[in-house]
Order: C-alpha cells, then sequence, then structure tokens
C-alpha cells in the first residue's frame, strides 16, 4: 500500500499534462495568437501617481536622448509617414542653403566691447545667392517666412546627400514645386 501511494506523487521532473481548454466566447482558440485588430483591447489598471510617474520618466527620456537615435529607432519599429521638414521663403524664393563666409570676433579698444563681424550667403532654389552682412539680418531672412516640405526621397552620393521635397504648404506660390536640398539644411 505504501508503494501506491509513492507511485501516484507527482514527479516534479515530468510536466504535468494538462487537458485543452475550450476556448471562451471572443477568444481565439487557445495556441493560436488573436487576429491583428490594430491594437489591444486589454485594460490595465494603474495607479494614477505611479503613472504620472512613468510619464514624466518617459518624457524626461525623449528630452534628453539623441533626436537622430530616436527617429531611427522609430523608423524601425513604427509605421510613419512621409518627413515633413521646415523651409524659409525670402523675396519670392526658397532657400536652399547658406553658409559663413565671415565670422570674426574681435573686442573694440575703445569701448571694450565685443564686435562680430559676420558675412553669409544665402542660396535659393533658383541658383541664385545674396549676400547679407551680420548674424541679426541673416537671421530675420532666415526665418522671414517658414513654408513646410515632404521628402520625396534622397540620393547619397560621395559628395553628400541630397533631399527632393516637394512644398506642401498650400498658402506658399511654390505649392507643388519639387526642389533639391542638401540634407544640412533639412530640418
Amino acid at each position: 500500500m505504501a508503494k501506491d501511494k509513492k507511485d501516484k506523487k507527482k514527479d516534479p521532473k515530468k510536466p504535468e499534462e494538462q487537458k485543452p481548454q475550450e476556448p471562451q466566447e471572443g477568444q481565439p482558440p487557445v495556441g493560436q495568437d488573436p487576429p491583428d485588430d490594430g491594437g489591444s483591447k486589454e485594460t490595465v489598471v494603474v495607479n494614477k501617481a505611479e503613472l504620472g510617474k512613468l510619464l514624466d520618466r518617459v518624457g524626461r527620456l525623449e528630452s534628453a536622448a539623441d533626436k537622430g537615435r530616436l527617429d531611427k529607432y522609430d523608423a524601425k519599429f513604427f509605421k510613419r509617414g512621409p518627413n515633413i521638414f521646415t523651409l524659409s521663403e525670402y523675396d519670392g524664393k526658397i532657400i536652399t542653403g547658406w553658409a559663413t563666409k565671415k565670422d570674426v570676433s574681435y573686442k573694440d579698444s575703445q569701448t571694450g566691447r565685443l564686435i562680430a563681424d559676420q558675412v553669409y550667403t544665402i542660396l535659393f532654389h533658383d541658383d541664385s545667392a545674396q549676400e547679407v552682412s551680420g548674424y541679426k539680418t541673416f537671421s530675420d531672412i532666415r526665418y522671414d517666412k517658414i513654408i513646410k516640405v515632404e521628402e520625396q526621397s534622397r540620393n547619397v552620393s560621395e559628395v553628400g546627400t541630397v533631399v527632393k521635397v516637394k512644398v506642401i504648404e498650400k498658402d506658399s506660390e511654390f505649392y507643388g514645386k519639387i526642389l533639391d536640398v542638401d540634407i544640412k539644411f533639412v530640418n
């Protein structure tokens, strides 16, 4: 009789056989994944204070994160729409780039003030250029009228990356126009 009890004890090394469960109403059969409906309908109960802490932490991490790495992660794991960038419009032309021609700072010997002598070359979509003196003037021109553009394609070469963009700002006279912009000037 002692032997019978010993035989009936569960062997910890052997997994216990489970009877197949009948699927509950609205649930997929056991062993099958539910159909992908685009989102989970699971309800999770979380303490409001804990949720606030989690959201603050996520916000903190995202604000300190390298934007390029965030974009790379998002592109890998999330479907995103087209990339939207901003360019500027000035004097009936779209600014597609700029270059610093001169940037010299010195201290005025009479007043002791710091003097900055800066000259910028602004490049436009029609291959024209304009030189301006002073950062304030450059900044005023650069942010005169912001227009939105949508990325169409990228061309990577040994020289650099050129982004083909389409103007999507409906108020712009250039609406629908396609431009080539160096990647450095697309933000």
